[in-house]
This record gives structure tokens, C-alpha cells and sequence, in this order.
């Protein structure tokens, strides 16, 4: 098996650290694995790769000055891509990100390779522009199949496409770290994590936490990650009269251990798509506060069970939890052990067996008819 894994980049993210999980799953099972980005290959991968991974750089990620610029910056893409693809000739082809996906799909464009493409994102909150939106859905009408994360996001690809859709949640790796007891630390912390872009919405999380703290000097708020807004949240704090309490740590590439060490892990989003850190810090053993983003946060966390769920923006709700939380040990400590529980559901190797099942058998010899129509859907990858 020869397969063709397509992102922008390798950088820090959520989806970066998906398809670098994929990768090397894909290569331990003795598959030939390339790596096509769209940049120019000279940062190395955030997330270790196997050594037998490669990668193809087509160094077309540069910002277009306008519409004309972007038009041909995609034909570009378009042009590239076909080249590596016809050079490597895989089996199959797995695409990340919207617009990537949309452009894997015409770069292959009968060549007779089946498509596979991986929407990250809330469809029905974050949209396309109307130019692209029209062009993924005559796109995602000839792949081979749409991958989804939640339950939501394939009723709404099913109601729309006439193509294959499968639910695959995201793998979620945790170290061994987390195994164990939570560490005790001096001063009791919150932690968050993610890029610091309006999506995640941390500026509702340092009012909340101001809020909640007022009372509660002895606890600090520790947000894991970077991006343009930092210096925004940075004054923020200060601003809030939080700023000797709050940190802001950079990305980490081994965040199990820190998470391990903190007491509370809190999600904000306005948006997401499958949340891995929020399953992540569950299989550390963490009590979590999330914001019901949309439908699929209700897929993870059962309410008081084993998370809490506040309603999305509401600054009153998440500033309360908070302070539940921080003045119950035992709450905390039973939510904690409930939400280890997570890691059952989304173990690397039950998602990458779905993932192996998919594949298998759109390039299985009996495979026939061309990519694109509707097809029937493993029954292990159904709602």
C-alpha cells in the first residue's frame, strides 16, 4: 500500500498532530507513507515522525495580495500536486483542512485514485466563503469518502453530498505520565490549551478566571500554546489584575506531564472539531470544564459525570463552575477519575483500525465504479 497524507504544513495544531500520528501508524503497518505540505519543508516537523515517512514540500504556501493572486496561486497548487501525485502514484490519497481537501480533490482529477478527505471543523459554524462552499460540494461529491468526527457533522454531510461519509474520531495518545496519581503542586492550577486565534476564545476564559479568583488568591491560570492574539491575552491580564497568576507557557511538545500537574483543564471554544486535548487532559485524569460548542461536546463529556458542560460564551456559567470545582477536592477528584474513562472510546489503535477498514477497502482489487458516488459505509464507521 502506498498512501499520499496531504496538509499545509507540520506545525503545532490539533490537525498536524493527527495526521502525524496517522503517519507513522501507517508506516509501522509497513505502508509507504509521503507527506505532501504546501510549504517550503525547511521547519521540521512539531510532532515526531517515523524515520521511514516521507515528505514532499511543494513550497506554495506564500499569502495571496488578491483575488487574481489567490486564483493562481491555486492553480498552482493544483499543477504541483498533480505532478507529485502521477511521480508517487499512490493507492490512495487522505487530505486535512478544508481547502486542501478541495484542492487534492481536482489535482487528482482522473487519475482513478481514490480521494479521502478529513473536515476538522463545525460545518454549520465555521462556513466557507460562498465561492469555496460551492466548490467543496461539487469536490466532495467525487471523493472517495468524507471523514468526520462527530455524529452532527456527518447528518450534515449526508443531507448535502452523494458521496460516502464516516465517523472517525480523532486518536488521542497520552503518555504513560498520566497513569499514574495526579501530582500535588504548591499553588493549585487551571490549565488551557490551543493557538491563540478568536476560535478558541481565551479572552472569555481570563474573565471568567478573574471572576472566579477573586476570593481564591491561591490559585493560577497556566494557557499552553501561541499564536497573533498572545499579546492581546497578555494585557488582558494585566488589565483583570491577574497578570501574576497567569502564564503563558508557548506549545510543548510533551504536554502530558504538565497537564498531569495541573488540578483543572478548561476548553472555551466558540469553535472546534474533535477536541483532542480536551481528551487528552480527561485521560490525564482531569476534572474539564467546555463550553458546548456544539452538539459534539455532548458526545464527550456527560454532564457532572465526567466533565462539566457550560453554555458557550457564558461568562457567569464558566466563572462558577470554576469555583465549584476549586472549593471541592472530592468533586474534582470523582470527575477526574470518571473522565480517565474517555481514553476507551479513543485509544490510537481502536480509531486507527477504523481508519485501516476504510482504506482497505476503497483500494481493494474488487473495488470497482468510479469514486465519488455513494457507496455503503462500513458498518463499524456508521452513526
Amino acid at each position: 500500500m502506498r498512501i499520499a497524507l496531504v496538509i499545509p504544513t507540520l506545525e503545532a495544531g490539533g490537525a498536524e498532530k493527527v495526521m502525524s500520528t496517522m503517519a507513522n501508524h501507517f508506516a509501522r503497518s509497513g505502508w509507504a507513507v509521503n507527506l505532501v505540505t504546501w510549504d517550503d519543508g525547511r521547519k521540521p516537523p512539531f510532532f515526531p515522525l517515523d524515520a521511514s515517512v516521507g515528505r514532499t514540500a511543494i513550497d506554495l504556501l506564500r499569502p495571496a495580495r488578491s483575488t487574481l493572486d489567490a486564483f493562481r496561486g491555486n492553480l498552482a497548487r493544483i499543477v504541483r500536486m498533480r505532478e507529485v501525485i502521477r511521480e508517487t502514484a499512490p493507492s490512495v490519497v487522505v487530505s486535512f483542512l478544508n481547502q486542501t481537501n478541495i484542492i487534492s480533490i481536482l489535482a487528482t482529477l482522473g487519475m482513478g485514485i481514490p480521494v479521502v478527505v478529513a473536515e476538522r471543523n463545525d460545518p454549520e459554524r465555521y462556513p466557507l466563503t460562498r465561492p469555496w462552499s460551492m466548490l467543496r460540494r461539487i469536490a466532495y461529491g467525487r471523493s472517495a469518502s468524507v471523514v468526520v468526527q462527530t455524529a452532527a457533522a456527518a447528518r450534515y454531510y449526508q443531507t448535502r453530498l452523494n458521496t460516502q461519509v464516516a465517523i472517525i474520531p480523532n486518536p488521542v495518545i497520552v503518555d504513560d505520565v498520566c497513569c499514574g496519581e495526579l501530582v500535588d503542586v504548591a499553588s493549585p492550577r487551571v490549565v488551557a490549551m490551543g493557538r491563540f486565534k478568536e476560535a478558541k476564545n481565551f479572552p472569555l476564559l481570563l474573565r471568567a478566571f478573574a471572576k472566579a479568583t477573586s476570593d481564591r488568591p491561591r490559585w493560577n491560570l497556566a494557557i499552553v500554546g501561541d499564536g497573533p492574539l498572545r499579546g492581546d491575552l497578555e494585557r488582558q491580564a494585566l488589565d483583570l489584575g491577574i497578570g501574576s497568576r497567569v502564564s503563558f507557557t508557548g506549545f510543548l511538545s510533551k504536554p502530558h506531564r504538565f497537564l498531569a500537574a495541573s488540578d483543572i483543564f478548561v476548553l472555551s471554544s466558540d469553535l472546534e472539531g474533535f477536541p483532542c486535548v480536551l481528551v487528552e487532559a480527561m485521560g490525564c485524569g482531569l476534572p474539564v470544564i467546555a463550553t458546548r460548542y456544539h452538539d459534539g461536546v455532548e458526545e464527550i463529556i456527560q454532564n457532572r459525570d465526567n466533565g462539566i458542560i457550560v453554555d458557550r460564551g457564558d461568562e457567569e456559567a464558566l466563572a462558577g463552575a470554576l469555583g465549584a470545582l476549586m472549593d471541592d477536592p472530592s468533586f474534582r477528584d470523582r470527575l477526574g477519575r470518571r473522565a480517565r474513562q474517555v481514553l476507551c472510546r479513543y485509544d490510537v489503535d481502536g480509531t486507527m483500525a477504523k481508519w485501516d477498514e476504510l482504506l482497505a477497502g476503497l483500494v481493494s482489487p474488487a473495488k470497482s465504479g468510479r469514486y465519488g458516488k455513494r457507496s455503503s459505509t462500513p458498518e463499524s464507521l456508521r452513526e
